[in-house]
C-alpha cells in the first residue's frame, strides 16, 4: 500500500495520522521511511519527497529529545551536510565529557549509537545490498576520509576519499556471495580486480553493477583511467596524543583523567529559609538522589535557593527526576511560600546557552528572538516568533555560525554571519532572509 501524501503539498509524505500513529517523543514519524525500515532512500523513486519531509519535518533538533535520528535519517537521504550538521548539533547541547558521554538520562546509550550509526551511514551504506561508499559525506573539500566497515552480504568493505576524490574501494569477501556495487565514480569506466593474482573478474561503465566473489577473497574496485598504483603511497608516523582532552559543556570546561574546576555561575541550596544555615554550591550537571546526597545536601532538606542569572533549576519531588516538578530562573528565600519546602530529592542545573538574536529593526531594535542551535526553515521560523523577511539585524556571540537564506527552504540567495550585524542593509540583506541554519 503507498504511503499516504500530505493533503496540503502533495510533495510531501503525510507526516503521520493520529490518533492510531500518535507522536511521542517529540520523533519525525514519516522519516522512519528512511531509518530504520529502508524503504526509501538513495536513488528510490521517492527520494526527493522524504527529502522534502526532512527539510519540513516538525521536531527540529532540541527538547529533551537526546537520541533524535534525524542525522541517520539525513545520510539515508544523502544529505551530507545535514547529517554532520546534526551530529554537530546535537553534540553541542548534550555532550557532558570528552570521552561522548552524556549526563542526560532521557537515552544517554541512544544518544551516542545515533552518532555511531550516523558516521556509518556517511561513510558507507548497503541496506538494500547495494555498496555505496561515502553517500553522505559533507560537501567540505578539505575532509579527508578512509575506513574499513562491514557491509551487507558479508563484506569487508574499505575505501579512501582526498580532496573530494575517491581512490578505490577494497571488497573483502567473507562468504563468498555476489557483491553490488554503486559506481562511486558515476558512470566512469571501473574495473574489478582480484587481489591474488591480479585478474580482471569485470569491467563496467554503469551506475551500478555486480560481480561474484569467493570466500576470503580480496578485489579492488577501481577507475580504468586512474587505477589504484597511480596513486604514491605514504607510510604515516606519530606518536600517541596522551595529553589531558579537554571539552566545554554550557561554558564548564572539563577534562577526561584531570577534572577542570568550573568557575561559572552556580546556583546555592540552603537548608533553612532567607538563605541561611549550610549552603551548598554546585555546577551544572543533573543530580539523583544519591549524586544530591553525596555533594553533601540531604533528602527534603533545601528551604532556600540562590539562582544566579542565566542558571535554570529544575527540581523534582522524588530521586529519580521524577515526581513533582518546580523551575527556578532567580533566587527563592522561603521554598514553604511556593509549596516544596524540604521536599526536594533530585534536581537538574543548566546554564543557557548562547544563541543568536534576531532583531525586526536595524542596530538591534524591536522584539529580539533568541534561537539555538538548528534548522529553521520559513514555518519553523514564523513558528519561533520571526516574521517572513523582516530581519535587520542580528547579534552572533563567539562560536556561532548563521547561513541565512532568501527563500524559506534554505534556497535562493545565502549569507553568512559570524559576527554581529547592526545593519542588514548595510550588506545588501534587510528584510530579505526566509530561512536560516544556527551552528
Amino acid at each position: 500500500m503507498a504511503y499516504p501524501v500530505d493533503p496540503s503539498n502533495p510533495a510531501r509524505y503525510f507526516p503521520h495520522t493520529p490518533p492510531l500513529s500518535s507522536n511521542r517523543n517529540n520523533e519525525n514519524v514519516v522519516l522512519e521511511l528512511a531509518w530504520p525500515y529502508a524503504v526509501t532512500g538513495i536513488g528510490a523513486s521517492d527520494q526527493q519527497v522524504l527529502i522534502n519531509n526532512y527539510y519540513s519535518r516538525p521536531f527540529q533538533y532540541g527538547g529533551n529529545n537526546v537520541w533524535d535520528p534525524a542525522p541517520i535519517q539525513a545520510a539515508r537521504l544523502g544529505l551530507g551536510d545535514e547529517a554532520y550538521a546534526g551530529m554537530k548539533a546535537m553534540i553541542q547541547r548534550y555532550q557532558d565529557y570528552p570521552n561522548g558521554r552524556t549526563t542526560n538520562t532521557n537515552g544517554e546509550f541512544e544518544y551516542l549509537g545515533v552518532h555511531l550509526n550516523a558516521l556509518n551511514e556517511s561513510l558507507l551504506q548497503s541496506h538494500d545490498d547495494k555498496i555505496r561508499v561515502f553517500p553522505a559525506v559533507p560537501g567540505d573539500a578539505t575532509l579527508n576520509s578512509k575506513f574499513t566497515l562491514l557491509a551487507s552480504g558479508g563484506f569487508l568493505v574499505s575505501s579512501e576519499r582526498e580532496s573530494s576524490e575517491i581512490k578505490y574501494v577494497g571488497i573483502k569477501s567473507l562468504y563468498g556471495n555476489p557483491a553490488t556495487v554503486v559506481n562511486p565514480w558515476g558512470t566512469q569506466q571501473v574495473q574489478v580486480r582480484r587481489l591474488a593474482d591480479n585478474a580482471l573478474v569485470t569491467t563496467s561503465s554503469s551506475g551500478a553493477f555486480t560481480f561474484n566473489t569467493v570466500a576470503n577473497g580480496i578485489y579492488v574496485v577501481e577507475r580504468v583511467s586512474k587505477t589504484l598504483g597511480a596513486y604514491t603511497p605514504q607510510e604515516l608516523s606519530g606518536s600517541p596524543n596522551n595529553t589531558v582532552k579537554t571539552v566545554t559543556f554550557n561554558g564548564v570546561p572539563r577534562s577526561l583523567g584531570s577534572a577542570a574546576p568550573y568557575t561559572g555561575p552556580m546556583p546555592t541550596f540552603y537548608s533553612d529559609p532567607n538563605f541561611g544555615g549550610v549552603g551548598i554550591s554546585l555546577p551544572p550537571g543533573s543530580y539523583g538522589i544519591s549524586q544530591m546526597q553525596a555533594a553533601g545536601i540531604p533528602n527534603d532538606a533545601i528551604s532556600s535557593i540562590q539562582v544566579p542569572a542565566g542558571v535554570t533549576v529544575v527540581a523534582y519531588g522524588d530521586g529519580a527526576f521524577d515526581g513533582p516538578s518546580w523551575t527556578f530562573t532567580s533566587d527563592n528565600s522561603n521554598l514553604a511560600n511556593t509549596g516544596n519546602d524540604n521536599t526536594i530529592s533530585s534536581f537538574k542545573i543548566t546554564v543557557v546557552e548562547s544563541g543568536v538574536t534576531f532583531y525586526p529593526d536595524r542596530d538591534f531594535g524591536g522584539a529580539g528572538v533568541t534561537l539555538g542551535v538548528g534548522s529553521y526553515n520559513i514555518a519553523q521560523m514564523q513558528a519561533a516568533g520571526i516574521v517572513n523577511d523582516s530581519i535587520s539585524s542580528i547579534r552572533v556571540p563567539a562560536g556561532r555560525t548563521v547561513t541565512a537564506y532568501q527563500d524559506g527552504a534554505f534556497d535562493g540567495s545565502s549569507w553568512t554571519f559570524t559576527a554581529d550585524n547592526s545593519n542588514l542593509a548595510n550588506t545588501g540583506n534587510d528584510n530579505t532572509i526566509s530561512s536560516f541554519r544556527v551552528q
